[in-house]
Formats: structure tokens, C-alpha cells, sequence
């Protein structure tokens, strides 16, 4: 794309290398940062093949082309074919492979089913301790898939314990539950509930301690095999708020 010296071309250079550079930095890293990328690339990609198919075409219209020409245009022709054929077959298992390798069963969907099936008129769902693969967006997408779209879904911290260190309060969490008609709160066991106990990212604070402090409270449910989904390390719980 250099060689052409061609504005577009520089536009798609200067995209690639800011969206590269700045999540080469930033401490936090993950696959999904760097997908504004991928339009970058198949753009140039698109265009290396284009231009490639032109100069061949090119070659092949001349009017005195010698036999040996004709046949080096025509194993070229095969190659790009076959190389084009290739990268979009590459591309598509390494996608899926890529999927069923990094694939976690959280229960998310299932416990979203849950509590869209019992929840009562006017009540709210709260989900603790939100993270990537845990957030109120894709509490919002099944509920949706349900016709559910009335219902109310907060989450707390309101940030992401993975992007930022979290800090939980009982006092404060009470008191959004009560404020916000809050009938179910569902949460992620992140890792491990029973020993060791991961602690959520950047901090010492773990599942365990704040699943105690909530049943100290008195103001929600235990945990039960019912409201139970997914797969350990990574299941989905869903109690009740009671206060």
C-alpha cells in the first residue's frame, strides 16, 4: 500500500498504527481492544489482492505476450486464487477454534431465563460485581431475546471490576436494592467460591467476604442449587433481596 502513495492508503496506515500503538501501551490488555483493527486490515488486504488482480489482467490483455508469460500469468492467477481461498479458510477455523478454546459457561443466559420467568411487576435485577464476560449489557441482550423489555437491571460497582479496583459496601449496596425496588441480585463466582478464594482483579477482595457480609445482613437469601448456573469455576448465582 506504501508504494502507491495513494491518500486512502495513508488514512488505513495511520488507523492501524494509532489503534496498535495505544493498546500496546495501555496496561490493561485484551483480544477484544484491538478488534477496530481488523477493518484496517481487511481494507488493506482487499487492496493488496485488487491491485495484485490488476497487474495480472494487465499482463494478460497485452497484445504480444510470449507463451512462457502467458503461462507465469496463469500459474500467478492460481496462486493468488488459491492463497485468497485459503486465508478465508485459515481465517474461519482459527475464529472457531479461537471461540470453543476461550468459550467459558458462566450461566449468564440461564440464570437471565431464571429470573425472567419469576420475577415480580415492578422489580429490578442487580448484578454484583460486573466483569467483561458479566455485565447488565448481556443480562439486557437475553432479556431481550425473551420479550422482557421493561424490566430494570442496575449493577454494582457501576464500573467493571476488571477496569477499575472495586469497592464494595453493604451499607450502600442495601440501600440501591431497597431504592431500586431490587428483587434479585445475580452475581459471578468469578473463578473459585470455595477455597482458593481468587480475588477480583487489583484487589485482595474475593467472593467469599462479600457473599458473607450479604448473609450477615440478614437482608438476602443463601444460596441454593436452584438459582445455580453454569460451570464451576465460572458459575452464576441468583438470591433474593429480602430487606
Amino acid at each position: 500500500m506504501i508504494y502507491r502513495h495513494r491518500q486512502q492508503d495513508k488514512f488505513i496506515l495511520i488507523w492501524f498504527a494509532v489503534v496498535y500503538v495505544f493498546f500496546t501501551i495501555v496496561s490493561n490488555k485484551d483480544w477484544r481492544y484491538v478488534t477496530p483493527l481488523f477493518p484496517a486490515v481487511a481494507i488493506a488486504a482487499a487492496t493488496l489482492m485488487i491491485s495484485l488482480g490488476e497487474k495480472i489482467q494487465k499482463e494478460w490483455k497485452k497484445p504480444r505476450v510470449n507463451i512462457v508469460k502467458k503461462h507465469l500469468v496463469k500459474v500467478t492467477s492460481a496462486i493468488l486464487i488459491a492463497t485468497m481461498a485459503g486465508a478465508m479458510v485459515y481465517s474461519v477455523h482459527d475464529t472457531y477454534s479461537f471461540t470453543i478454546k476461550s468459550y467459558v459457561n458462566t450461566g449468564i443466559k440461564n440464570s437471565t431465563i431464571y429470573v425472567c420467568n419469576n420475577i415480580e411487576e415492578n422489580k429490578s435485577i442487580m448484578l454484583l460485581s460486573p466483569f467483561n464476560t458479566f455485565n447488565k449489557d448481556m443480562v439486557q441482550f437475553f432479556l431481550w431475546t425473551e420479550s422482557d423489555r421493561d424490566t430494570k437491571i442496575l449493577q454494582y460497582p457501576s464500573q467493571a471490576i476488571d477496569t477499575y479496583v472495586p469497592d464494595f459496601n453493604l451499607d450502600e449496596f442495601t440501600q440501591q436494592c431497597r431504592q431500586n425496588n431490587v428483587q434479585y441480585i445475580i452475581f459471578n463466582e468469578h473463578g473459585g467460591a470455595t477455597k482458593p478464594y481468587y480475588p477480583y482483579d487489583n484487589s485482595t477482595l474475593n467472593l467469599r467476604q462479600i457473599y458473607e457480609q450479604l448473609h450477615s445482613s440478614e437482608n438476602f437469601s443463601k444460596i441454593n442449587i436452584e438459582q445455580t448456573f453454569g460451570d464451576e469455576p465460572n458459575r452464576t448465582f441468583i438470591i433474593s433481596f429480602t430487606g
